[in-house]
C-alpha cells in the first residue's frame, strides 16, 4: 500500500493553508506526498451562515498566506486580480470583504488542490501500524457516501476538523426538535420552519447579532433576542490586543503552563467570544430605538 508523508483530516482554511505551504516546498525541490480527507461533498465554509450583508471581522490581509508569503499566488489580492475585481475592490476602501466573497476566495484556492483531496469521506478510525514494537505509520480509515471503506497509510497526521456546535445542556432534551437549532445550521433550518414565525435568538455574540438583524429584515417574522449579559459588548480589535494573533504568539501560548494559558485566554476573551462588531451593536440599538419611536 502507498504510504503518504502526510494526511490531513478536514480540508477547511487551516489545512488549505498547509497545502499551500507544502506546494511551495514542492516548487523549492522539497516535495512531500500530502493528501487530505474532507467529510463534506465539496468545499463549503460555514455555508448556513452566509448571510446577505455579512462581512468578515478580520482584515483580508490575514488570508490563507499573505502574512507568511505576501508574494504567493494564493493571496486574496491575487484572487481578486484573477476574477477581474481588484480595481473595484480597491474602490471599496475596505479591509473587510463580504463573507460571500471570502468564501468564494477559499473555494477558489481549494479548487487548486482537488487532486489531493477526497471529498465526501468521513474518517472513523485511525490505527497504529507497528514495526519492531514501534509505531511506524498510521492507518487512516474513512467511509464514503456509498458506504465503501477506504484505507490509507501515512507517516504524519494533521487533524483540522473545525469546531463542534456548543449546545447548552438545558436544551439537550430538545436536540431532536426541528424548531431548536444551532446558529451554524441557521439558513438550512430556517427554510424548514412553517409560518407564522416567532423566533427567539439566544446569545450575545457575532452570530446572534447577525441572525437577529437578518430575521428582523424578513417579512412575517417576530424575533426576540435573549442574552444572559446585561448589554452587548463590542469585540476588542485594538492594535495591542490584536498582537495576540501574531504568529509568534502561537508558540508563546502553547509553551505556557495550563494555568497561565487559561488566564491568557480569559484576558483576551473579548476578541471573539460574545463580542459582536460595534457597527452591528449600533444597528441593533437603532432597531430597538425605532421600535420605541413607532410604539
Amino acid at each position: 500500500m502507498h504510504i503518504h508523508d502526510l494526511i490531513g483530516i478536514g480540508f477547511g482554511p487551516s489545512n488549505i493553508a498547509l497545502a499551500i505551504a507544502l506546494d511551495e516546498q514542492r516548487q523549492a525541490g522539497q516535495a512531500r506526498d500530502a493528501f487530505f480527507i474532507e467529510r463534506q461533498p465539496c468545499f463549503a465554509w460555514h455555508p448556513h451562515m452566509l448571510l446577505e450583508n455579512a462581512h468578515m471581522q478580520i482584515s483580508f490581509l490575514k488570508d490563507l498566506v499573505t502574512p507568511r508569503n505576501p508574494g504567493s499566488r494564493f493571496s486574496f489580492l491575487n484572487y481578486l486580480h484573477s476574477k477581474g475585481r481588484l480595481q473595484d475592490f480597491i474602490n471599496l476602501q475596505t479591509f473587510f470583504p463580504s463573507r460571500h466573497e471570502f468564501n468564494d476566495y477559499l473555494s477558489w484556492t481549494a479548487s487548486h488542490f482537488e487532486h489531493q483531496c477526497a471529498y465526501g469521506e468521513d474518517v472513523f478510525e485511525v490505527l497504529p501500524e507497528t514495526d519492531n514494537d514501534e509505531v511506524a505509520y498510521l492507518r487512516v480509515r474513512s467511509r464514503d457516501e456509498n458506504g465503501a471503506v477506504h484505507e490509507r497509510l501515512t507517516r504524519s497526521l494533521v487533524i483540522s476538523v473545525g469546531g463542534a456546535p456548543n449546545v447548552p445542556e438545558c436544551f439537550a432534551g430538545l436536540k431532536d426538535d426541528p424548531r431548536v437549532f444551532h446558529s451554524s445550521h441557521y439558513l438550512r433550518e430556517l427554510a424548514k420552519q412553517g409560518a407564522p414565525k416567532r423566533i427567539a435568538v439566544i446569545g450575545a455574540g457575532q452570530s446572534a447579532a447577525e441572525i437577529f438583524l437578518d430575521l428582523h429584515g424578513r417579512e412575517g417574522i417576530q424575533v426576540d433576542l435573549i442574552s444572559r449579559a446585561w448589554a452587548f459588548k463590542p469585540s476588542d480589535d485594538s492594535p495591542f490586543v490584536n498582537e495576540i494573533f501574531n504568529p509568534e504568539y502561537t508558540d508563546y501560548v502553547f509553551n505556557n503552563p495550563t494555568g497561565q494559558r487559561e488566564a491568557l485566554l480569559q484576558e483576551y476573551k473579548s476578541t471573539n467570544y460574545s463580542a459582536p462588531d460595534l457597527a452591528l451593536i449600533q444597528e441593533i440599538y437603532d432597531v430597538f430605538y425605532q421600535q420605541k419611536v413607532t410604539g
